[in-house]
């Protein structure tokens, strides 16, 4: 995680955490202590895990990635799996055109 949303993450923040099935799953950051971060997730469920492994939820649907406010792999997975529902699937990252097909 850059060292700008680690100065981010607090009560009340969305992050995203890693998950071994959805590869990220969404939560609200419930407390913090030292570094570690207690996350309840979307799910109902919560979980605690370190603050270097979050990321910060950025929930704008962009055509342009470049324009994302965090370019990290959950934000860019969640831009194309929006994209893709929006029958939208041509997307850009700077000079690298990206396309999801099924």
């Amino acid at each position: 995680m850059a060292s700008d949303e680690a100065n981010q993450i607090g009560v009340g923040v969305n992050v995203w955490v890693a998950d071994p099935v959805e590869a990220y799953v969404a939560g609200t950051v419930v407390s913090v202590s030292g570094d570690v971060v207690k996350v309840s997730l979307e799910a109902g469920t919560a979980v605690e895990v370190k603050e270097n492994e979050l990321h910060l939820v950025e929930n704008a649907d962009r055509e342009d990635m470049v324009t994302l406010n965090y370019l990290h792999e959950p934000g860019v997975l969640h831009n194309l799996k929006n994209r893709y529902g929006l029958d939208e699937i041509y997307t850009y990252t700077g000079n690298i055109l990206i396309a999801v097909r099924s």
